[in-house]
C-alpha cells in the first residue's frame, strides 16, 4: 500500500482493509476487522512512505505485529519507525558503478545519440559523485543529455535545482523534481529540525557536535539540544553519521550533508538572513581550532594534533575564503591563515598555505603588527625551498618580532633565517642565527622549537664539511624526535642522516636509508619529505651506476614536486633526469635540461646541494666529451630560455 498520497493518518486503514476485503461492521471497528483477517495468514505486508504520517502507521503497524505472528511487514520511511521487533535497514546511495549504470540506461532512453564510451565515462562518473549516488538525482541529470553534453552536464551542477527537473509526468509530485524531493522531507520537520538544517549548510566537508554546538546554538536552539535535533535529523536521513570512519580512527564522530541536500539548506540559511552570522561564528570557531593546534603542535606527537586538523581542512579554507575572498573579516582571516602552518608543512600543501598568507599580507596596513608578524613567518616557514624568500619574509617577520619585544617570536624567524643562509651558501651568517635561536629555546625549555634548530645546525655543520659533527646532531635529535613522536622531524633527520653518509661516500648505506625514509613516508602519507627521499636516492643511485633504479625515483619525484610546487627538488629531480639522457646518449637533451636547472635555480630558489654538486661536476665532463666545449655552451644557453612546462615535459619524457 502506498501512504504517500495520504495526509491524515486516520486513513491509513481505509488504504488497508480494501486489500483483504474487509469493512467495519457493528461493534467491530475496520482494525478489528484487518487484524482478524491477518491472523491467519502468512504474509509479506509492504507499506511504502510512512514518514509523513509516522506516529499512526507505527501505532498500526505494531498492532499488527502483536495479533498477526505470521504476517511480516516491509514499510519504507525517511526514518525508523521505532516499535518492538523492527529492523532498520539505511539503503545506501548506489555506488560508483551502479550509478554510471543507471546514468547509461536512463541517458540512451532519452537519446537516442547518447553511448558511454571512454571518452566520456570518467565525466559520468564524477556527475554520479556530485549527486552522491542519488538514484532520483542520476536519472533526472541523464534526462537532460537531450539537451547538453555530459562535460557540459557537469559543469552545472551547481544549478542543480534548475537542471534536476522533469521527471516522468506520472510520478508523484515530489519525485519529478529534485527540489521537491527535498522540499518533501523538509517540510515534514519540525521548527527546530528546519533551523538546524539550514544552520548546518554553514560547514565545509562534514562538522563534529561540538562544532555544531558552538556555531549553531542560540537563544531559539540551546546548546543541549543541538545532538537531539542531530539525531533526529540522522533518523530522517537527512545528515549522514560517519559512523564507520569514527569507529575505526578512534576520532570524533563526524556528520555531513549530501551534496544536493547541503545545496538546499544553504539556499534556506540564505533566505532565513541567518548566513552572516553563522560564517561569522564558523570562521571565529576554526581559528580557535587552529591556534590550539599550533600550540599543540609544541608538545604533542604528530597524531595527536594533525588528524582533526586534517579532518576539518575544507572547514579552514571555507572560513579563509570568507574572511579574506569575500573580505568580511580580514583581521580573523589573518589569524586563521597564521595559524595554520604547522598542518600545510605536515600534510604537504606548503604552496596553498602560502596563498592564504600572501592573500592577508594585501591587506596588511588592515591588521595588527602581532598578525602581520605572524603571517611573514608563515610565508617564511612554508616557502622553505625557495630559499631567498625564506631568508627575506623571515628578516621581515623579525624586523616586527623585535619592535613588538617578542623574542620568542624573532627566534622562531631566526631558525627559518638561518635555515635559508645555510640553504644559499651563507653558512657563518646562518650558523650564527641558528646558534642565538638554540641558545634561547633551550633556556626557554622549548625542546620542539630546539630539536628543529638542532636540525639546521646539523644541516650547517654538513655544509661546512664537519660530517662527524652533523651525524652527531642528527643522531641526538633524531632520538628525541622519536620520543616526542615528531613524525615528520623523524623523516628530516633520517633525510639528513643519509645525505651524511652519501657524502661521506657511504653510497650503500645512504641507499639504505633511503628506502627505508621512502617506505616510512608512504605508510604514514608524508608527501613533503617523500618528495626530498625520492629525489635524494636518485641521485644516490646514479652515483652508484644503479641507472635503471634511479630512473624511475627521479620521474616520481619530479612528478610530486611539480604536484606540490616544491621548485628547488623540481630542479634536482631534472638535473638527475638529465644525467640519465646523458649516459643513455642523449647529450643535447640533457644539456638543455642542464642549463634550464641553472637558471631555475639563479631565481634564488637556493644553488645546488653538495649531491647535486658532485653530480653536475660529473655530469659536464661527459656532455663536453658528448657534444664538445662549443655545442655545449649553446644548448646550455637555449636551455636557460624554456618554460618551466617544457623542461617537466621533457624530462617527463625520458
Amino acid at each position: 500500500v502506498e501512504l504517500a498520497p495520504l495526509s491524515d493518518g486516520t486513513l491509513i486503514l481505509n488504504e488497508l482493509a480494501p486489500l483483504f476485503g474487509v469493512h467495519a461492521a457493528g461493534d467491530r471497528t475496520l482494525l478489528d476487522a484487518l487484524l482478524a483477517a491477518l491472523r491467519p495468514k502468512h504474509a509479506l505486508l509492504i507499506i511504502d512512505n510512512c514518514e509523513h504520517l509516522v506516529d499512526p502507521a507505527a501505532d498500526i503497524i505494531e498492532r499488527i505485529l502483536r495479533a498477526c505472528p505470521r504476517v511480516h511487514i516491509l514499510a519504507t520511511s525517511r526514518e525508523a519507525l521505532k516499535i518492538p521487533g523492527e529492523t532498520v535497514h539505511r539503503v545506501a546511495s548506489l555506488d560508483e558503478e551502479a550509478g554510471i549504470a543507471l546514468f547509461a540506461e536512463r541517458a540512451g532512453a532519452a537519446s537516442d545519440s547518447f553511448v558511454l564510451n571512454e571518452a566520456n565515462i570518467a565525466t559520468v562518473a564524477k556527475i554520479c559523485r556530485r549527486l552522491d549516488g542519488i538514484a532520483l538525482a542520476i536519472e533526472l541529470a541523464a534526462a537532460r543529455v537531450r539537451a547538453v553534453d555530459v562535460n557540459e552536464l557537469f559543469a552545472r551542477l551547481d544549478e542543480r535545482f534548475r537542471i534536476l527537473t522533469g521527471g516522468s509526468r506520472t510520478a508523484l509530485p515530489r519525485q519529478q523534481t529534485m527540489r521537491a524531493l527535498i522540499d518533501w522531507s523538509y517540510d515534514l520537520l519540525t521548527a527546530p529540525e528546519q533551523a538546524l538544517l539550514r544552520r548546518v549548510a554553514v560547514f565545509n566537508g562534514g562538522w563534529t557536535l561540538d562544532a555544531a554546538t558552538a556555531i549553531c546554538a542560540d537563544d531559539d536552539l540551546q546548546s543541549w539540544d543541538i545532538l537531539d535535533l542531530l539525531t533526529s535529523l540522522v533518523d530522517k536521513s537527512l545528515v549522514t553519521a560517519e559512523l564507520n570512519d569514527a569507529l575505526i580512527s578512534g576520532s570524533k564522530l563526524r556528520y555531513r550533508l549530501l551534496e544536493s541536500t547541503r545545496q538546499y539548506a544553504s539556499e534556506k540559511l540564505q533566505a532565513s538572513g541567518e548566513r552572516q552570522r553563522l560564517r561569522a561564528a564558523h570562521a571565529a570557531y576554526f581559528t580557535s581550532v587552529a591556534e590550539k593546534a599550533e600550540h599543540a603542535w609544541k608538545t604533542t606527537p604528530t597524531k595527536t594534533w594533525l588528524p582533526p586538523l586534517e579532518s576539518e581542512i575544507d572547514n579552514f579554507r571555507g572560513a579563509l575564503n570568507w574572511t579574506l575572498n569575500e573580505k568580511e573579516d580580514r583581521e580573523l582571516g589573518g589569524l586563521l591563515a597564521a595559524a595554520l602552518w604547522p598542518m600545510w608543512t605536515e600534510l604537504g600543501t606548503r604552496a596553498e598555505g602560502i596563498r592564504y598568507a600572501e592573500r592577508a599580507l594585501a591587506f596588511a596596513d588592515e591588521l595588527p603588527p602581532l598578525t602581520r608578524a605572524r603571517l611573514w613567518f608563515t610565508v617564511s616557514i612554508l616557502s622553505q625551498h625557495a630559499w631567498k624568500k625564506t631568508v627575506e619574509t623571515a628578516e621581515k617577520a623579525r624586523a616586527l618580532f623585535m619592535d613588538l619585544g617578542d623574542e620568542a617570536g624573532a627566534m622562531r624567524t631566526n631558525l627559518s633565517a638561518g635555515e635559508g643562509l645555510t640553504r644559499l651558501g651563507e653558512l657563518e651568517r646562518g650558523n650564527d642565527k641558528l646558534v642565538e635561536a638554540v641558545d634561547f629555546f633551550r633556556a626557554a625549555r622549548e625542546e620542539r622549537w630546539t630539536n628543529y634548530t638542532m636540525s639546521a645546525l646539523g644541516r650547517n655543520a654538513l655544509w661546512r664539511g664537519e660530517a662527524q659533527l652533523a651525524r652527531d646532531r642528527f643522531s641526538h635529535v633524531l632520538t628525541t624526535a622519536r620520543a616526542q613522536g615528531d613524525d615528520r622531524l623523524v623523516s628530516v633527520i633520517m633525510n639528513n642522516l643519509a645525505e651524511s653518509e652519501f657524502n661521506v661516500g657511504n653510497i650503500d648505506r645512504a641507499i639504505e636509508l633511503g628506502q627505508e625514509i621512502i617506505t616510512r613516508d608512504r605508510m604514514r602519507h608524508d608527501p613533503d619529505s617523500l618528495c626530498f627521499a625520492l629525489t635524494n636516492i636518485a641521485a644516490y643511485f646514479i652515483a652508484a651506476g644503479r641507472i635503471e633504479e634511479a630512473h624511475p625515483m627521479a620521474i616520481e619525484a619530479l612528478r610530486r614536486s611539480l604536484d606540490l610546487q616544491l621548485d628547488g627538488l623540481i630542479a634536482g629531480s631534472i638535473q638527475h633526469l638529465a644525467f640519465i639522457a646523458a649516459l643513455r646518449g642523449e647529450h643535447e637533451r640533457a644539456a638543455l635540461l642542464l642549463g634550464f636547472t641553472d637558471t631555475f635555480l639563479a631565481k634564488g630558489v637556493s644553488p645546488r646541494e653538495m649531491t647535486e654538486q658532485q653530480e653536475y661536476d660529473r655530469l659536464m665532463p661527459i656532455l663536453r666529451e658528448g657534444l664538445g666545449e662549443q655545442r655545449l655552451k649553446e644548448l646550455l644557453a637555449q636551455g636557460r630560455g624554456i618554460t618551466n612546462e617544457h623542461a617537466a615535459a621533457d624530462a617527463l619524457a625520458i
